[in-house]
């Protein structure tokens, strides 16, 4: 599912490096295999779940930079005006319900905005998105998500500096900072810097860019191959990451070390078991195995460093 391989030769012979160094791997990046077992008892629980990947690639770029593109869906999404915008550029759109309660969600104030998105949410109920979530867990969630969402400026060059105010960017950020140190790497997420961010902002009016593949190629037209700037796939890291270690691990538990308020354990193993399942559940898997083997939570120890981690109230949770 994430067959990258074409996509990373084009760039690799495009820019002419000689020096490309490759790890090829089988189970090693399972999200509770050795590498993760490691980082979980190392920091805890990391925000994104499959963080622990990284330590890879920081063992590769000790003494050197470690970058990654992490914060390029976010600086180069479409969000409210231009969504609005392109809904009035095609009115054949507005005859339909559908694109009139987008159209109108985009240009209403917060207050409404925010009622429209959680009445949207919860009309979804937890399945199919979340399946393994108890119903009053999943309104709380909803409420929560469109208190944030329902923030979201209309203007684009003040929705980007909204993007960097979210609290998993932050932990993104953060958590590469302080595990790269362990490995003697300096580590950047370039599009996540507020000096980039406030560079970008500038080169788009009120509405933005048309779409990804004009902002990649404002940005890097002349440094990257058009194929590559106006890619449309996406890699999915799933099955990477839920290997047969995974799947070994779900067949034996018995729904210990969750908190059954929040959580249906049948329902989490039913997901677990798929061919492919949610990324939404990958940190559920690690809390699991966290609990059942006594590892906290909360990781390291605060005078060495400071994460930004998922912390649930109790490891239960």
């Amino acid at each position: 599912m994430a067959e990258e391989s074409s996509w990373q030769e084009t760039v690799i012979k495009h820019l002419r490096l000689g020096d490309w160094e490759r790890a090829e791997l089988t189970d090693e990046l399972d999200l509770i295999g050795g590498r993760a077992q490691q980082a979980l008892r190392r920091y805890g629980l990391l925000l994104p779940a499959p963080m622990y990947h990284w330590t890879l690639s920081f063992d590769m770029a000790r003494g050197g930079s470690h970058l990654t593109g992490e914060g390029g869906d976010e600086m180069f999404g479409l969000y409210r005006a231009r969504t609005a915008l392109a809904s009035l550029g095609s009115p054949k759109r507005l005859l339909h319900l559908g694109p009139i309660a987008s159209f109108l969600s985009d240009v209403a104030p917060r207050s409404a905005r925010t009622w429209w998105l959680r009445r949207g949410y919860l009309s979804t109920s937890p399945l199919p998105s979340r399946p393994w979530m108890r119903p009053e867990a999943f309104r709380r969630l909803c409420d929560r998500y469109a208190v944030q969402e329902g923030g979201e400026p209309f203007s684009w060059k003040r929705g980007l500096f909204w993007q960097l105010s979210h609290r998993y960017l932050a932990a993104i950020k953060q958590n590469g900072k302080v595990i790269a140190a362990d490995y003697g790497a300096l580590h950047s997420d370039p599009f996540l810097e507020a000096s980039f961010v406030s560079a970008f902002s500038r080169s788009a009016g009120i509405f933005g860019f048309r779409d990804r593949a004009e902002a990649m190629t404002f940005l890097a037209g002349d440094l990257l191959p058009a194929g590559v700037l106006r890619r449309t796939t996406k890699g999915g890291f799933n099955r990477a990451y839920f290997t047969d270690v995974s799947r070994a691990y779900v067949e034996t538990w018995d729904g210990d070390g969750i908190d059954s308020r929040l959580v249906d354990p049948e329902a989490l193993k039913r997901e677990w078991t798929k061919p492919v399942p949610s990324a939404l559940s990958t940190a559920l898997l690690q809390a699991v195995w966290m609990a059942q083997h006594d590892v906290p939570i909360a990781g390291m120890d605060e005078s060495e460093a400071t994460l930004q981690v998922t912390t649930p109230r109790s490891p239960r949770a």
